[in-house]
């Protein structure tokens, strides 16, 4: 990895696109003022840059956190259920982006990530984990086969990881002796204080573990959780400290792998200083066989406990692969926020009620939509009532004579739900096709022969028995794109951004 050369015109571009809203950090400098003098402390900030990298070294304020503490699920009076959050200092965070964006150049340009792990990374999502992943076992599902899936639970992932193990995993991967010095001085005498409701804890000193909240924590992460998945023989999928490992169980003999791959998984979290939460990780027989290979799994002398649903990635997944459970705890949420709604902004505006319901109650029935997306009409069915009870609220029409709610979505100018999920699968699948979304797009294939109803980017389509793999997202996504007009695709293939052009006219159809 080359040395990093700061520039004044970089720095001061970063200073112009800070967010006001943003934190102050324990230095007390507000990002207002930052991006407001951007051009008169752009040169100044740029050589202080330049030589913290040179020297490897950090000042005491860039080394100091405010924690605070955002809860997560279960006991709200456990320590142990809030995410440790670092507010850090902002011109500290600048100079982090520029380390992380030369280091995430450097692993992309050789090649260095595992393509298995989708976080944190550019054209990477939770979308394209969870499209990679329920692709592959709806295929085999639908083949009659058995996969039995082992989830990981890391114990405190992020605050466990050992800093000088962390060192030489970076110093392996090429990492330069300059940055390796400016991380270890990052990383480094750290202090952290908890700050809640006003009140400050004393500060204690980090000796281990990335901080979260910061631009290069998750970065180095990454590069410490690489090669969790190189001695193992079945199929390993990260998200950042979110990991399944899989495999097709034909007989008992394929249990006794994947047992001996949890057992390396295992030895791996010994060997690196990190540990599992036996009691939360858990393993999921997917097959739809009446009479599957039961093999009953262990991890560090501790039976995994078999469950038929769980939760990856913000989606309820279930061992038949069927939706029903997930859109139900989607439509719950959803009717929980619309009541939040209802209770606190009648008074409002109906531009203030539509501007809250598209950003606090449609994202929660759209998050992985393509993924899910669902061909019951009775589930359609419930989403959209949701959408149609939010019509009201938001336009204050409770009338109900026959049409007036068709008439109220259409003046709000708000799409019917099923057709927004028909146009996100359509633009993830461009997306892929032209390389801005890492999908399994090369196991798809071209037909040998053309006829005049098919466009330039025609796939074949899947071979599917059953429902579940028949409306997952490939097969069903494919019967869509071919049947997108001929001069939408071809006029796509010359434009500056092809895959702006297709989802500004899918969307405007």
């Amino acid at each position: 990895m080359d040395d990093i050369h700061v520039s004044t015109f970089g720095v001061e571009k970063l200073l112009r696109g800070l967010k006001t809203s943003k934190a102050v950090g324990p230095d007390n400098i507000h990002p207002w003022v930052l991006k407001e003098l951007a051009t008169d402390i752009a040169p100044t900030i740029s050589h202080i840059f330049q030589q913290s990298i040179t020297d490897g070294s950090l000042p005491r304020d860039w080394r100091t956190a405010n924690i605070c503490p955002i809860y997560k699920k279960n006991d709200v009076s456990s320590p142990c259920n809030y995410r440790p959050v670092s507010l850090t200092s902002i011109c500290c965070k600048l100079l982090e982006h520029i380390i992380s964006s030369n280091i995430m150049e450097h692993f992309q340009n050789n090649n260095i990530l595992s393509a298995n792990q989708h976080a944190f990374r550019k054209y990477h999502s939770c979308e394209t984990q969870l499209v990679s992943v329920i692709n592959e076992w709806a295929s085999s599902l639908d083949q009659r086969k058995q996969v039995d899936v082992f989830i990981l639970d890391f114990e405190k992932a992020f605050d466990t990881v050992p800093h000088e193990l962390l060192k030489s995993k970076l110093y392996t991967m090429g990492v330069s002796h300059q940055v390796l010095c400016w991380v270890d001085a990052f990383l480094s005498d750290r202090e952290q204080s908890v700050v809640v409701n006003g009140s400050r804890s004393n500060p204690s000193k980090v000796t281990s573990g990335v901080p979260q909240g910061s631009v290069l924590g998750p970065i180095l992460f990454l590069a410490y959780i690489n090669d969790i998945g190189n001695a193992v023989s079945s199929g390993v999928r990260l998200f950042a400290d979110d990991c399944v490992c899989y495999r097709v169980i034909d007989d008992v003999s394929d249990g006794h792998q994947l047992q001996e791959d949890i057992n390396i998984l295992g030895q791996w979290a010994k060997d690196w200083g990190m540990s599992f939460q036996p009691v939360k990780c858990n393993i999921m027989t997917i097959t739809r066989k009446r009479k599957p290979v039961i093999f009953n799994y262990m991890l560090n002398g501790v039976h995994l406990v078999k469950v038929d649903c769980v939760k990856y990635l913000g989606i309820h997944i279930t061992s038949d692969l069927n939706w029903g459970k997930h859109i139900q705890n989607v439509c719950n949420k959803g009717n929980r926020i619309l009541g939040v709604l209802r209770r606190n902004l009648s008074p409002c505006s109906k531009d203030a009620k539509l501007a809250a319901y598209k950003g606090l109650l449609l994202p929660v029935l759209e998050y992985a939509s393509s993924v899910w997306d669902p061909h019951q009409a009775f589930l359609q069915h419930n989403l959209e009532n949701i959408q149609r009870r939010a019509a009201r609220f938001i336009a204050s029409d409770y009338s109900r004579e026959p049409g007036s709610v068709s008439s109220l979505l259409r003046d709000l100018n708000l799409v019917p739900l099923a057709e927004r999920r028909r146009q996100s699968r359509i633009i993830l699948f461009a997306k892929g096709i032209y390389g801005q979304a890492q999908i399994p797009i090369d196991c798809l294939r071209k037909p040998l022969r053309r006829s005049r109803n098919m466009h330039d980017m025609h796939f074949c389509q899947l071979y599917a028995s059953t429902n579940c793999y028949k409306y997952s997202f490939f097969p069903n996504t494919i019967r869509d794109w071919n049947s997108l007009p001929s001069d939408l695709i071809s006029s796509s293939s010359g434009s500056v951004n092809p895959v702006t052009y297709i989802s500004t006219r899918v969307r405007s159809n």
